[in-house]
């Protein structure tokens, strides 16, 4: 396969890149200790159609059972290093199923506040590192404290939301408008089926947060769904101009209300939670 799980940036480049998900999910015991899952899945299709830009010649077929190579785990396990101080590699796994094929890895971490998660995934192998000051830092940090009656507390800080675009960059969407309705079908048909969350599962009950969007110990940092996106061209043509700016700050502001999408735009997400009963 050959994957590593946040290659999301490159694969927008495909005319066809659909149907990807990619998901982090936060798993936090009562001690600040705990694991980070991420998935990334997509169509037999759109991964058949990367590793051909990356000159791999193996097909991947539909109905096929999948197998990780070598490669894909040592690609999982370097990402360790990138995810903060402390965090280990657990495993790495493949997902065969009818809709999606992919890869799932599981780190652990001891120190949550070590706990480095960005809002924007990474392209494979990097890539140059932006200058100092030209690129808006887009890592939640996390915290953690034990109140005064024994429950824990988990806060996320959000990326600075009046971050400035990228030098050279437009400062103000209307620039979109000019998109050709060419390219404007080429954006939509890159953006179709794209789904990205980041969530965070307490190991306990919640018992208290300022995200509106909890199920059950589940919180949801962020979750969109481009499909709603899409269906708005206005909306979409803006969402494209702060892509090329670099700022996902602005990208969120525009998804904000959008069906299928959630995001918390307040500066910093807050999480009560008390241990399980034994």
């Amino acid at each position: 396969m050959h994957i590593r799980p946040l290659a999301i940036l490159p694969l927008l480049a495909l005319p066809t890149a659909g149907c990807i998900n990619f998901e982090t999910l936060v798993k936090v015991k009562p001690d600040g200790s705990g694991t980070l899952v991420q998935t990334m899945t997509m169509s037999a299709e759109t991964m058949e159609m990367m590793k051909a830009t990356k000159g791999e010649g193996a097909k991947v077929e539909a109905g096929k059972p999948m197998a990780l190579e070598a490669k894909d785990v040592e690609q999982a396990k370097a990402e360790a290093a990138k995810l903060g101080e402390g965090v280990t590699f657990v495993k790495a796994e493949p997902i065969d199923t009818k809709e999606a094929k992919g890869i799932r890895a599981v780190y652990s971490f001891k120190d949550v506040t070590k706990l480095k998660v960005s809002q924007k995934p990474t392209s494979p192998g990097g890539g140059p590192a932006a200058p100092a000051g030209k690129e808006a830092d887009e890592t939640m940090k996390f915290g953690f404290a034990k109140a005064a009656n024994g429950n824990s507390v988990l806060t996320i800080g959000m990326p600075d939301m009046k971050a400035a675009p990228k030098e050279g960059a437009s400062k103000s969407p209307a620039k979109a408008s000019e998109t050709p309705p060419e390219a404007m079908g080429m954006i939509k048909q890159m953006f179709k089926g794209l789904r990205i969350a980041i969530a965070v599962e307490p190991e306990g009950k919640v018992v208290s947060t300022n995200s509106p969007f909890v199920e059950g110990s589940r919180v949801t940092i962020m979750e969109m769904k481009f499909d709603s996106l899409i269906a708005d061209e206005a909306k979409l043509k803006a969402f494209s101009e702060a892509m090329d700016s670099g700022s996902i700050a602005d990208a969120k502001r525009l998804m904000k209300g959008l069906p299928g999408v959630k995001i918390n735009l307040d500066p910093e997400v807050k999480i009560e939670y008390a241990a399980a009963a034994k």
